[in-house]
């Protein structure tokens, strides 16, 4: 008796992280599009960048426009609200980190970050 066999077809498993890494490839990629179409919009502004107009007692801040409307700073992942009353409830008060006005008992003016803090927003 002749008996024809065919050859065995041979399978060739995909490596041990092809799976895994396309399934984070894709995670990845979804955060991108979500960070996209985020609600925040921001910059580093430095004490060095405003000279003698900087108003906090901080070297280094995150500003940032959230909400296309209120203007914040995040200091050592504190965030602060440049723009009373915060709208959103969520954020500190800037008081803490609000540098005095040299011979007075007031405040150094935020106008200068608010400035830029609605460039952002535009």
């Amino acid at each position: 008796m002749n008996v024809k066999t065919e050859p065995a077809a041979t399978v060739v498993p995909a490596p041990p992280l092809a799976y895994p890494l396309a399934v984070i490839c894709l995670v990845l990629l979804a955060a991108g599009f979500v960070g996209l179409s985020s609600r925040e919009v921001g910059r580093r502004v430095t004490q060095a960048e405003f000279g003698a107009s900087w108003p906090l007692t901080v070297p280094r801040a995150l500003l940032m426009c959230e909400y296309g409307h209120e203007i914040t700073v995040t200091v050592d992942g504190r965030t602060y609200s440049l723009t009373p009353p915060p709208a959103h409830g969520a954020y500190d008060d800037v008081g803490p980190i609000w540098a005095p006005e040299p011979g007075t008992s007031g405040h150094m003016a935020m106008t200068p970050l608010t400035d830029a803090g609605r460039q952002l927003c535009r």
